[in-house]
């Protein structure tokens, strides 16, 4: 809870995706709301297969359809940063490739700059839950890039879930 992290867990279908594109919009706008400025974007870690799912999701919870953009390989990823829609979706798998590729890496460090990614949603976490793994490792530091983003955009340490408890 240091950090304003949440967790949400439960059985497939339960509209797990809904709610938490629902609460980071909400705090997201709330913190727009006060600093009268568009505070940044938002990176969704997820397995492979999970991309399909935010695909889906995207058509039936979105209040905006086209503001989300799937990463399928290190090539989309310098579309990524042209596109600068809302939420960019990356795999696990790719993470993992990143570990061993620099110039990867260096892609994924410049999406957060470049689009100005101030959150994450990590989707099916317990993908992350190895520390040796190469994804977790890469994960690990661009979360600590994200944080320091978000704290460069807005000067605050606060995460927007916390912001927005505090609003509201």
């Amino acid at each position: 809870d240091r950090y304003g992290t949440r967790f949400l867990w439960g059985k497939a279908g339960l509209g797990k995706t809904n709610a938490v594109y629902n609460a980071m919009e909400q705090a997201l706008l709330k913190q727009e709301q006060r600093l009268q400025h568009p505070v940044g974007t938002i990176l969704v870690m997820v397995p492979a297969g999970g991309r399909e799912t935010w695909r889906k999701e995207e058509k039936k919870v979105f209040s905006d359809p086209g503001n989300i953009f799937i990463v399928k390989g290190i090539a989309d990823l310098d579309q990524a940063v042209a596109a600068q829609k809302r939420y960019t979706v990356v795999s696990h798998e790719l993470l993992g490739y990143a570990k061993d590729n620099p110039e990867l890496l260096a892609k994924l460090h410049a999406l957060i700059d470049r689009n100005q990614i101030v959150g994450s949603i990590l989707d099916e976490i317990d993908g992350f839950s190895n520390p040796a793994a190469k994804s977790t490792q890469v994960a690990s530091e661009l979360l600590l890039h994200i944080r320091r983003k978000y704290h460069q955009i807005t000067g605050q340490n606060d995460t927007p879930i916390e912001i927005a408890r505090k609003i509201l």
